[in-house]
């Protein structure tokens, strides 16, 4: 499975991924760190497979004008694996983590991961790969047709009524511009769909 249940605790779901992915030998190489928001995790893409404890990460892609895009988002129990695209031949990656919200990482080192045999931790991450894969045409697909509008709006359709984020935030989410943002979220509060504060929206449910 890429998204593994939901547990009550970090680790209860440290352990069912290495249920899920055979790690029993290897416990011993599984590190956890913490990243706050903002913070792109790693330097390469050669640290390692990560599972998220607790948090949420993003996968964006930057472009030399300096606009970002986010490719896909990895929430508590999710696993990623372009934090070890070195490992993989053929995968050449410009892409980079980042912490959405303070977030727990478990992290199996490449150079470990790169030496397990076992069938059932290969099997993982096939589907994982053929996951993101379907996640990041899914966002290429909406960006090229979907009105930005339509994705602001889905992007806030969330179960809380108070959303802490920035215009900037939604702006780099979507590779668009702040101003764009800004036109699109006042249109929605002059509709009455939300107000807006320092910081935060809040959803008019």
């Amino acid at each position: 499975m890429d998204k593994i249940k939901y547990q009550e605790t970090k680790e209860e779901i440290l352990k069912q991924w290495i249920d899920e992915f055979g790690l029993h030998s290897y416990q011993y190489a599984i590190k956890i760190q913490k990243f706050p928001k903002g913070k792109r995790l790693f330097s390469s893409l050669c640290e390692g497979v990560i599972c998220v404890l607790e948090g949420s990460l993003r996968a964006l892609s930057v472009a030399e004008s300096g606009k970002e895009l986010t490719l896909f988002a990895l929430g508590v129990g999710e696993v990623c694996v372009l934090s070890s695209a070195c490992m993989i031949k053929g995968m050449d990656l410009d892409v980079s983590l980042e912490a959405v919200q303070t977030s727990d990482v478990a992290i199996l080192p490449s150079k470990i991961a790169a030496q397990i045999t076992d069938n059932t931790f290969h099997n993982q991450i096939s589907l994982i790969i053929n996951q993101r894969l379907m996640q990041v045409l899914k966002t290429l697909n909406q960006t090229a047709f979907v009105p930005l509008s339509e994705r602001v709006r889905e992007f806030l359709n969330l179960p809380q009524q108070e959303i802490r984020i920035t215009h900037e935030e939604i702006a780099n989410h979507f590779g668009s511009t702040r101003e764009a943002i800004s036109r699109i979220l006042k249109e929605m509060e002059k509709n009455g769909e939300i107000s807006l504060h320092r910081g935060k929206i809040i959803r008019h449910i």
